[in-house]
């Protein structure tokens, strides 16, 4: 069995999307890669990055950045010094089935913060932010890289129903990393 050798690529509009394979087991997201992928990079929406296997159309992982602030919070543990904080949106982010818990989806957030780094020391950036999806294994992937919930009340309240299988009325939750804590 030869290693996967998987390559790292900003896509363009050029990109070929029905050439790859790509399922991560939620539609909303699958449908977000084949359908509109395109259409945001073609309206300056977000850009799209993908992981992908060099010998084979595998597409292993994606996820889309673009510019986002929130407004601030107390909770955020952050200097107040304006209304809203800047940062990157990670608006999509996912991982093929057959390539999940494998660290590649780690790799990935490496990636997202790298860019939102060096995207910092040329614009004002604070914070890379999600809306992850309310389901324990992605919640608890986003804590173990970093991120923290934007309304600490509200995480802890969604942990707990989840723990006890309760049921949530929200699909949603705003997280976020602070890139001024690895950068100082």
């Amino acid at each position: 069995m030869t290693a996967i050798k998987p390559i790292f690529e900003k896509i363009d509009l050029d990109f070929n999307f029905k050439e790859y394979t790509f399922h991560s087991g939620i539609n909303e997201l699958d449908d977000f890669f084949y359908e509109y992928s395109s259409k945001f990079i073609q309206y300056g929406y977000s850009q799209i990055y993908i992981l992908r296997n060099d010998e084979t159309p595998d597409v292993m992982g994606f996820f889309s950045l673009s510019s986002s602030t929130i407004q601030w919070e107390e909770s955020l543990g952050i200097e107040k010094i304006t209304r809203y904080v800047p940062g990157i949106l990670l608006g999509m982010f996912a991982i093929d089935e057959r390539f999940q818990r494998k660290k590649f989806g780690s790799d990935l957030i490496k990636k997202v913060i790298n860019i939102a780094l060096k995207f910092s020391k040329e614009v004002g950036c604070r914070c890379v932010f999600v809306d992850s999806l309310i389901i324990s294994e992605t919640i608890n992937f986003y804590l173990n890289m970093g991120f923290k919930f934007v309304d600490i009340p509200l995480g802890k309240m969604v942990i707990k129903k989840l723990v006890n299988n309760e049921k949530i009325e929200r699909k949603t939750i705003k997280m976020y990393f602070d890139l001024y804590k690895i950068q100082k």
